[in-house]
Protein backbone atom coordinates (compact mmCIF):
# COMPACT_ATOMS: atom_id res chain seq x y z
CA UNK A 1 0.00 0.00 0.00
CA UNK A 2 1.09 3.30 -0.76
CA UNK A 3 1.45 5.93 1.69
CA UNK A 4 0.88 9.74 1.24
CA UNK A 5 3.44 11.45 0.01
CA UNK A 6 5.09 13.61 2.53
CA UNK A 7 4.92 17.46 1.12
CA UNK A 8 7.70 18.54 2.78
CA UNK A 9 9.93 15.88 0.68
CA UNK A 10 7.37 16.67 -2.80
CA UNK A 11 8.35 20.21 -2.45
CA UNK A 12 12.05 20.20 -2.87
CA UNK A 13 11.12 17.81 -6.02
CA UNK A 14 8.82 21.28 -7.18
CA UNK A 15 5.54 19.52 -6.33
CA UNK A 16 3.18 21.80 -7.70
CA UNK A 17 0.71 21.97 -4.42
CA UNK A 18 4.36 23.01 -2.71
CA UNK A 19 5.00 25.32 -5.88
CA UNK A 20 1.48 27.50 -4.84
CA UNK A 21 1.88 27.30 -1.34
CA UNK A 22 5.50 28.53 -1.42
CA UNK A 23 3.90 31.53 -4.04
CA UNK A 24 1.24 32.21 -1.52
CA UNK A 25 3.33 33.05 1.75
CA UNK A 26 5.73 34.94 -0.91
CA UNK A 27 2.89 37.27 -1.50
CA UNK A 28 1.62 37.47 1.76
CA UNK A 29 4.88 38.82 3.20
CA UNK A 30 6.24 40.92 0.06
CA UNK A 31 2.69 42.47 0.89
CA UNK A 32 3.57 43.13 4.84
CA UNK A 33 7.31 44.24 3.82
CA UNK A 34 5.33 46.51 1.52
CA UNK A 35 2.64 47.66 3.79
CA UNK A 36 4.86 48.41 7.35
CA UNK A 37 6.43 51.69 6.33
CA UNK A 38 2.83 53.30 5.75
CA UNK A 39 2.05 51.71 9.09
CA UNK A 40 0.73 54.63 11.58
CA UNK A 41 1.43 57.28 8.95
CA UNK A 42 -0.90 59.54 7.62
CA UNK A 43 -2.36 58.19 4.29
CA UNK A 44 -4.75 58.90 1.47
CA UNK A 45 -8.25 57.02 2.27
CA UNK A 46 -11.58 57.21 0.89
CA UNK A 47 -15.26 55.92 1.81
CA UNK A 48 -16.14 52.99 -0.59
CA UNK A 49 -20.08 52.68 -1.91
CA UNK A 50 -20.33 50.04 0.93
CA UNK A 51 -19.12 52.26 3.84
CA UNK A 52 -15.85 50.83 4.02
CA UNK A 53 -12.43 52.73 4.25
CA UNK A 54 -10.14 51.74 1.37
CA UNK A 55 -6.52 53.41 1.42
CA UNK A 56 -4.08 53.76 -0.95
CA UNK A 57 -2.14 50.96 1.14
CA UNK A 58 -4.71 48.54 -0.07
CA UNK A 59 -4.53 49.57 -3.61
CA UNK A 60 -0.55 49.22 -3.51
CA UNK A 61 -0.70 45.49 -1.62
CA UNK A 62 -3.42 44.23 -4.30
CA UNK A 63 -1.30 46.06 -7.42
CA UNK A 64 1.75 44.03 -5.84
CA UNK A 65 -0.47 40.43 -5.84
CA UNK A 66 -1.67 40.70 -9.09
CA UNK A 67 1.66 41.61 -10.75
CA UNK A 68 3.44 38.43 -9.43
CA UNK A 69 0.53 36.63 -9.53
CA UNK A 70 -0.68 37.61 -12.88
CA UNK A 71 3.21 37.04 -14.31
CA UNK A 72 3.87 33.55 -12.52
CA UNK A 73 0.15 32.02 -12.88
CA UNK A 74 -1.22 33.70 -15.61
CA UNK A 75 -3.74 30.67 -16.62
CA UNK A 76 -5.76 31.70 -12.99
CA UNK A 77 -8.34 33.91 -12.54
CA UNK A 78 -8.38 36.12 -9.87
CA UNK A 79 -11.34 37.56 -7.02
CA UNK A 80 -9.21 40.64 -5.85
CA UNK A 81 -11.60 42.70 -3.18
CA UNK A 82 -10.71 46.33 -4.87
CA UNK A 83 -10.90 45.46 -8.48
CA UNK A 84 -13.16 42.72 -8.73
CA UNK A 85 -12.43 39.91 -11.25
CA UNK A 86 -8.98 39.48 -13.38
CA UNK A 87 -8.82 36.61 -16.15
CA UNK A 88 -11.06 33.75 -17.63
CA UNK A 89 -13.55 32.41 -15.61
CA UNK A 90 -13.18 28.92 -17.07
CA UNK A 91 -10.37 28.04 -15.03
CA UNK A 92 -10.88 25.61 -12.34
CA UNK A 93 -8.07 27.66 -10.22
CA UNK A 94 -9.28 30.63 -8.76
CA UNK A 95 -6.85 33.01 -6.44
CA UNK A 96 -8.86 34.96 -4.08
CA UNK A 97 -7.47 38.17 -2.52
CA UNK A 98 -7.94 40.42 0.05
CA UNK A 99 -4.75 42.40 -0.02
CA UNK A 100 -5.13 44.60 3.50
CA UNK A 101 -7.69 42.49 5.96
CA UNK A 102 -8.62 45.22 8.61
CA UNK A 103 -8.12 49.07 6.44
CA UNK A 104 -9.70 49.96 9.76
CA UNK A 105 -7.58 48.83 12.35
CA UNK A 106 -4.50 49.66 10.21
CA UNK A 107 -5.86 53.39 9.30
CA UNK A 108 -6.16 53.81 13.42
CA UNK A 109 -2.60 52.44 14.14
CA UNK A 110 -3.79 48.94 15.58
CA UNK A 111 -1.52 46.02 14.81
CA UNK A 112 -4.59 43.47 13.81
CA UNK A 113 -4.55 43.91 10.07
CA UNK A 114 -2.90 41.67 7.33
CA UNK A 115 -2.91 39.98 3.93
CA UNK A 116 -5.64 36.88 3.28
CA UNK A 117 -5.13 34.92 -0.28
CA UNK A 118 -6.74 31.86 -0.53
CA UNK A 119 -6.33 29.29 -3.82
CA UNK A 120 -10.03 27.51 -4.89
CA UNK A 121 -9.72 24.11 -7.11
CA UNK A 122 -12.98 23.20 -8.53
CA UNK A 123 -14.86 25.55 -6.13
CA UNK A 124 -12.96 24.04 -3.34
CA UNK A 125 -10.33 26.11 -1.28
CA UNK A 126 -7.06 24.14 -1.19
CA UNK A 127 -4.99 26.68 0.57
CA UNK A 128 -5.00 30.03 2.80
CA UNK A 129 -3.16 31.93 4.27
CA UNK A 130 -3.68 34.82 6.89
CA UNK A 131 -0.63 36.92 7.89
CA UNK A 132 -0.19 39.30 10.76
CA UNK A 133 2.91 41.61 9.91
CA UNK A 134 3.53 43.72 13.26
CA UNK A 135 3.36 40.69 15.42
CA UNK A 136 5.03 38.60 12.51
CA UNK A 137 2.28 35.49 12.10
CA UNK A 138 1.30 33.79 9.51
CA UNK A 139 -1.81 31.34 9.63
CA UNK A 140 -2.00 28.97 7.00
CA UNK A 141 -3.34 25.70 6.30
CA UNK A 142 -3.25 23.47 3.35
CA UNK A 143 -6.17 20.68 2.40
CA UNK A 144 -5.39 17.44 3.79
CA UNK A 145 -1.98 18.60 5.54
CA UNK A 146 -3.37 20.62 8.35
CA UNK A 147 -3.36 24.06 9.78
CA UNK A 148 0.35 25.60 11.09
CA UNK A 149 1.35 29.01 12.76
CA UNK A 150 4.56 30.28 11.33
CA UNK A 151 6.47 33.60 10.85
CA UNK A 152 7.71 35.60 7.54
CA UNK A 153 10.67 34.38 8.35
CA UNK A 154 10.16 30.96 8.06
CA UNK A 155 6.50 31.13 6.46
CA UNK A 156 6.51 27.22 5.88
CA UNK A 157 7.89 26.23 9.33
CA UNK A 158 5.36 22.92 10.50
CA UNK A 159 6.83 23.07 13.71
CA UNK A 160 3.69 25.23 15.69
CA UNK A 161 0.58 22.64 13.92
CA UNK A 162 -2.85 24.65 14.89
CA UNK A 163 -5.66 22.06 16.55
CA UNK A 164 -9.27 22.34 17.98
CA UNK A 165 -9.30 21.99 21.91
CA UNK A 166 -11.08 19.11 23.15
CA UNK A 167 -13.95 21.73 24.25
CA UNK A 168 -18.08 19.94 24.18
CA UNK A 169 -19.11 23.38 26.38
CA UNK A 170 -20.68 26.20 23.70
CA UNK A 171 -20.48 27.98 27.22
CA UNK A 172 -17.00 27.41 27.38
CA UNK A 173 -16.07 27.94 23.99
CA UNK A 174 -13.71 30.91 22.99
CA UNK A 175 -14.21 33.23 20.04
CA UNK A 176 -12.45 35.93 18.74
CA UNK A 177 -14.21 39.42 17.93
CA UNK A 178 -13.88 42.17 15.67
CA UNK A 179 -15.89 45.57 15.57
CA UNK A 180 -15.48 49.36 15.66
CA UNK A 181 -15.50 50.50 19.09
CA UNK A 182 -18.54 53.00 18.40
CA UNK A 183 -20.33 49.96 17.01
CA UNK A 184 -23.28 48.90 18.68
CA UNK A 185 -21.51 44.94 17.91
CA UNK A 186 -18.62 46.53 19.98
CA UNK A 187 -21.02 47.42 23.23
CA UNK A 188 -22.39 44.51 23.56
CA UNK A 189 -18.80 42.03 23.23
CA UNK A 190 -17.76 44.44 25.73
CA UNK A 191 -20.44 43.53 28.04
CA UNK A 192 -19.74 40.01 27.75
CA UNK A 193 -18.07 37.67 30.11
CA UNK A 194 -14.45 37.55 29.35
CA UNK A 195 -13.29 34.17 28.51
CA UNK A 196 -10.23 32.67 29.67
CA UNK A 197 -8.37 33.60 26.46
CA UNK A 198 -8.41 36.47 24.73
CA UNK A 199 -7.04 36.89 21.01
CA UNK A 200 -4.27 38.48 19.83
CA UNK A 201 -6.15 41.34 18.30
CA UNK A 202 -9.55 42.99 18.21
CA UNK A 203 -11.58 42.03 21.37
CA UNK A 204 -11.15 39.62 24.02
CA UNK A 205 -12.34 36.33 23.10
CA UNK A 206 -15.86 35.94 24.13
CA UNK A 207 -17.72 33.01 25.18
CA UNK A 208 -19.58 31.58 21.95
CA UNK A 209 -23.20 31.83 23.58
CA UNK A 210 -22.39 35.29 23.56
CA UNK A 211 -22.13 35.64 20.20
CA UNK A 212 -25.06 34.06 19.23
CA UNK A 213 -27.32 35.71 21.44
CA UNK A 214 -26.14 39.22 19.36
CA UNK A 215 -27.01 37.48 16.16
CA UNK A 216 -30.05 36.90 17.50
CA UNK A 217 -30.99 40.07 19.53
CA UNK A 218 -28.86 42.62 17.11
CA UNK A 219 -30.28 42.35 13.56
CA UNK A 220 -27.92 44.62 12.02
CA UNK A 221 -25.36 42.77 13.40
CA UNK A 222 -23.84 39.54 12.22
CA UNK A 223 -20.51 37.57 12.96
CA UNK A 224 -18.73 35.88 10.16
CA UNK A 225 -15.64 34.11 9.27
CA UNK A 226 -13.00 34.87 6.00
CA UNK A 227 -13.07 31.66 3.46
CA UNK A 228 -9.51 31.43 4.93
CA UNK A 229 -10.10 30.99 8.39
CA UNK A 230 -13.06 28.93 7.63
CA UNK A 231 -11.09 26.39 6.00
CA UNK A 232 -7.86 26.87 8.73
CA UNK A 233 -10.60 25.77 10.84
CA UNK A 234 -11.66 22.74 9.37
CA UNK A 235 -7.94 21.37 8.17
CA UNK A 236 -7.03 21.96 12.11
CA UNK A 237 -10.22 19.58 12.72
CA UNK A 238 -8.45 17.37 9.64
CA UNK A 239 -12.25 17.87 8.49
CA UNK A 240 -11.75 17.50 4.94
CA UNK A 241 -15.41 17.81 3.10
CA UNK A 242 -16.88 21.06 2.72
Amino acid sequence: MTSRPDLTITTRQGHPDFLDLELTHRLATTAGVLALPFFRQTVAQETKPDGTLVSEVDHLLEASILETLLAERPDDPILAEESGDHGSPQSLRRWIVDPLDMTEAFLRGEPGWGTHITLEVGGEIQLAVITRPVPNLHWWAQRGHGAYRSSSSDPLDRSTRLRVSGCTSLNEANVGGFAGPDSKSWKVLSHLRPAKNSGRSGLPAQPLTGILHLVQHRKRSCVCLSQPCLFRFRQARNVINQ
